[in-house]
């Protein structure tokens, strides 16, 4: 592997897959993911491994495609109360996992000057706006993984 980081995206929609490769990640189904990690660390696996989906196959597909002595952070809501976690695995692999929520009042300061400047753009990854009234429309769309982010106004939006 070169000295380069790499981003791999498990992206089960093909729209959102897409999108993805518009942005210059490698973008893959689910079942392809372990196959590439595997590929681009020679076998190793990879060395960090950001989980942000927050179910328990994402959970499991994190630690299974982290390689020795890895860290798997989840990062947001992750509230699974069934899941059989791969002690196994994970000790075998001598594995770090953390869950990290984060503190955006705390980063906020530091977050908005990034955006202010230029060097962060947050609306590259909005794929729809509504309006307030449209909430449940842009919800549905989230949990059908057709959008990527959704930006509700007080406005009135025409859907997109």
């Amino acid at each position: 592997m070169s000295s380069t980081n790499q981003e791999i995206r498990d992206s089960a929609s093909r729209t959102e897959r897409g999108w993805r490769v518009s942005f210059g990640i490698a973008a893959v189904c689910p079942e392809e993911l372990g196959t590439l990690v595997r590929a681009v660390t020679g076998g190793r696996g990879a060395p960090a491994v950001i989980e942000a989906v927050g179910t328990d196959d994402a959970l499991r597909c994190a630690l299974e495609i982290a390689g020795p002595r890895g860290t798997v952070s989840t990062v947001g809501a992750h509230h699974a109360t069934g899941m059989p976690f791969p002690t196994g695995l994970a000790f075998a692999r001598e594995l770090t996992v953390r869950f990290t929520v984060g503190d955006p009042i705390t980063l906020r300061d530091q977050v908005l000057a990034l955006v202010r400047a230029g060097r962060v753009d947050p609306t590259r990854i909005v794929s729809h706006r509504f309006g307030l009234a449209q909430a449940p429309t842009g919800y549905a769309l989230i949990d059908s993984r057709q959008a990527v982010k959704v930006v509700l106004t007080t406005e009135s939006v025409a859907p997109h």
